[in-house]
């Protein structure tokens, strides 16, 4: 099922992209809606071809992010442990490290279609399938329509740290 049947033809007001898997950052800057942002965390190490006529006919914004340096993240477990961030307001529960997969996931997902029926405008989306899906990547978009148009164009990517 593709985003416009689920949505009546309505397009996200953001993306934000954290899989890297091939492709899913070009589908994020295609899907968003006129006028919307796409947020590429996720990184690829293949070449991706993204059409800077659709962007720009759809007034959107592409924006790439790499999220925190190594770095980043020694400093904020640092702070957690020093009790210097008070992080128990964001955690909804504790599950065991061997019941992760299981438990875990099982109730981030039950959380996201609760989320979805009271607000109505979440959504998953499947980077391997490039389509809607209730199961699969946790990376929440809403939507509206956009207007495209062809002008390709080629993304080269490298390591940031090379």
């Amino acid at each position: 099922m593709a985003f416009p049947e689920i949505t009546n033809g309505h397009g996200p007001d953001v993306i934000i992209e954290t899989a890297g898997a091939p492709g899913t950052a070009l589908n994020a800057a295609q899907w968003v809606r006129k006028g919307g942002r796409a947020v590429i965390v996720g990184f690829s190490h293949q070449d991706q071809t993204l059409n800077f006529g659709r962007a720009h006919q759809g007034e959107k914004t592409v924006i790439a992010s790499s999220a925190t340096s190594t770095g980043g993240y020694r400093k904020a477990v640092d702070l957690i442990a020093q009790g210097a961030v008070n992080v128990k307001p964001l955690i909804s529960a504790l599950v065991p490290l061997d019941r992760g997969i299981e438990d875990g996931f099982e109730r981030m997902l039950n959380q996201i279609k609760t989320s979805h029926r009271i607000f109505g405008r979440k959504w998953l989306v499947n980077p391997i399938h490039n389509q809607l899906t209730d199961k699969q990547s946790p990376i929440f978009t809403n939507y509206r329509k956009a207007r495209v148009t062809k002008m390709p164009a080629t993304l080269r990517t490298a390591p940031a740290n090379p």
